[in-house]
């Protein structure tokens, strides 16, 4: 099993970090879920590494979290680093996750794209659900990728 953060250019060429668990290689392609955490979460605090590492042992998942803008790691909430206003109702955050999925496509052609799946806790379940329509109706700019998404309230 492989764990890496990958750094990417997203919207208004914006830096984004991302959490990766590859699983074991396999005969069989691999699928991908990627993790949207909650607001004001972080990519660590709403699927633990291991829980992610369960996901690519378990169902042959590569993993991906993405600290999008505006959040975790991206925010301070005591400082208002990071804020950006106007809010445009997660537009841009899940862009930033549509990107990280765009990225390990790229480095991964071999994933089954009939395997990849939105995941999210609270607000990430919003993002999750949110990049499942854009993908549909953008799939010029999500690189013709289409997503089965689901949500969980933490």
């Amino acid at each position: 099993m492989k764990e890496y953060e990958i750094t990417f250019t997203s919207s208004n060429d914006k830096r984004i970090t991302a959490y990766v668990v590859e699983p074991d290689p396999s005969d069989v392609a691999p699928g991908l879920i990627h993790i949207a955490h909650g607001w004001g979460g972080n990519i660590f605090s709403t699927i633990p590494r291991e829980a992610q590492k369960e996901f690519a042992a378990r169902y042959n998942l590569i993993s991906v979290a993405t600290e999008y803008r505006q959040s975790g790691y991206d925010s301070n909430g005591l400082t208002g680093f990071g804020s950006e206003l106007p809010y445009d109702f997660s537009y841009r955050q899940t862009i930033d996750c549509l990107n990280a999925i765009r990225t390990i496509l790229r480095r991964h052609p071999i994933i089954d794209k009939s395997r990849i799946i939105a995941w999210g806790a609270s607000h990430g379940g919003h993002i999750s659900n949110h990049a499942s329509i854009l993908a549909a109706s953008k799939r010029g700019e999500t690189g013709g990728v289409r997503l089965r998404a689901f949500k969980v309230f933490a």
